[in-house]
């Protein structure tokens, strides 16, 4: 029972780990004589013997107009596992691949009230490195001037670096522009007359991108690879071919 066992452990059936056994005990053995020993229905030890032919653990050979079948050695089915083993392995990176696209599906949250564009405003800050962003000064207004400083500070902390692209507005290119380094920030600016942000654009964590609107006090972070290297894109075209801020 125990060799039973251990067969089924190794991917055998109990059917054919039983007439494996069984057959090992002979040298060569036709279905009806493993019938008889292995006490499965005759049909039934003909079904698991092609089985085990099928899968390479059993030989079958003519004699007689008769079927012999020679099991083959416990030390060449354990070569045959670890080759279907070694088999696996090879398409782990593909299996593994199939899994990821899986996992990154597309997903949305919504957020609403001051209080819930604050929460999308400190999810940048679960990420380390830098983000780059579209910036509005409505939204600054919705969440507070000192709120904002606040924010500020918090990300400094974590050493997160942010690169903005602004509308020319006082609060922008008069109090932040010339606090730039110390607040690790870089800033590119856009006519504000011409190009009037209402909404600030975050695209940060190597798959988020957050969208604010202070006017009707909503946000929205869409996790989504394809989105988020689209907007990079878009950011580092236009990061390309704005001018340096004088500060």
């Amino acid at each position: 029972m125990e060799m039973i066992n251990t067969l089924i452990g190794i991917g055998f059936t109990e059917k054919e780990a039983t007439v494996y056994i069984n057959l090992l005990s002979f040298k060569k053995a036709t279905a009806y004589l493993i019938y008889q020993k292995s006490g499965l229905k005759k049909a039934t030890a003909y079904v698991v013997l092609e089985s085990l032919v099928k899968k390479g653990f059993v030989l079958k050979t003519p004699q007689n107009k008769k079927s012999l079948y020679i099991a083959k050695s416990p030390a060449e089915c354990i070569k045959i596992f670890q080759e279907k083993l070694n088999e696996a392995k090879d398409m782990l990176p593909e299996m593994m691949a199939i899994q990821k696209k899986d996992e990154e599906k597309v997903s949305v949250s919504y957020y609403e009230g001051v209080e819930g564009i604050k929460e999308v405003y400190n999810d940048t800050l679960k990420y380390p490195g830098e983000f780059v962003a579209f910036g509005s000064e409505d939204v600054v207004k919705a969440l507070g001037y000192d709120w904002m400083s606040q924010f500020i500070q918090n990300r400094v902390k974590k050493n997160i670096f942010v690169r903005s692209i602004l509308p020319t507005t006082h609060y922008f290119t008069d109090e932040l522009l010339q606090k730039d380094k110390l607040e690790l920030r870089e800033m590119k600016f856009v006519s504000q007359e011409e190009y009037p942000f209402s909404i600030e654009i975050d695209v940060y964590g190597g798959s988020k991108v957050s969208l604010i609107s202070g006017k009707e006090a909503m946000g929205a972070i869409i996790e989504s690879s394809e989105v988020h290297n689209t907007m990079k894109m878009i950011f580092e075209i236009l990061w390309k071919n704005l001018p340096k801020s004088k500060k």
